[in-house]
């Protein structure tokens, strides 16, 4: 994983006056399942998100990409059950990318990324806590519309991270500017 994270670091350094950076707002939909006091804990949640890349090659970007706010409290399941009141929170989140992109039209190209995630949360729920700190690897693909030479958006799909029993799956529309 350092070699991911020091391959990136270096793309996002390299001066060539052809790379472009680009960054990209979005909303995603989260999928988080874990256990929470032995039981099986489920929600869907709704965040924005920020994701900010350089070109390091033809067709290949460096990314990082990070959460930035919860934008509803969806339905908690224990057990599949809802649970009211039971509280989730992630605090520092993120994830490094290698991102291949292809062309198959004038303004649609198709991606993968890959990449390691963090993940730092916890759940609450009548003075019983959990907190969870996991990292590894991270994967996803999408598809890209090119509006112009500087924006874009596109739909992408991620496996976040699936680790042990904790497993974050993220569906997201993104809005993108290249400068």
């Amino acid at each position: 994983m350092k070699n991911i994270i020091l391959t990136l670091l270096m793309g996002f350094s390299w001066g060539s006056s052809c790379a472009q950076m680009y960054v990209e707002l979005g909303g995603s939909s989260v999928d988080y399942k874990n256990t929470f006091a032995g039981g099986h804990i489920e929600t869907r949640q709704h965040i924005s998100n920020v994701l900010v890349g350089r070109e390091i090659a033809r067709n290949w970007s460096a990314e990082l990409m990070t959460g930035l706010l919860k934008i509803s409290d969806d339905p908690v399941y224990l057990n599949g059950t809802e649970i009211k009141n039971l509280s989730i929170k992630f605090g520092n989140t993120y994830g490094f990318y290698l991102k291949k992109q292809q062309a198959v039209s004038e303004h649609i190209s198709l991606f993968v990324r890959a990449g390691y995630a963090s993940v730092k949360g916890s759940a609450n729920y009548q003075g019983m806590s959990d907190s969870i700190a996991k990292d590894g690897t991270s994967y996803g693909l999408g598809v890209a519309y090119q509006i112009n030479e500087e924006k874009h958006v596109n739909l992408n799909y991620f496996s976040f991270l699936e680790k042990d029993d904790l497993r974050i799956k993220v569906f997201g529309l993104h809005y993108g500017q290249r400068f």
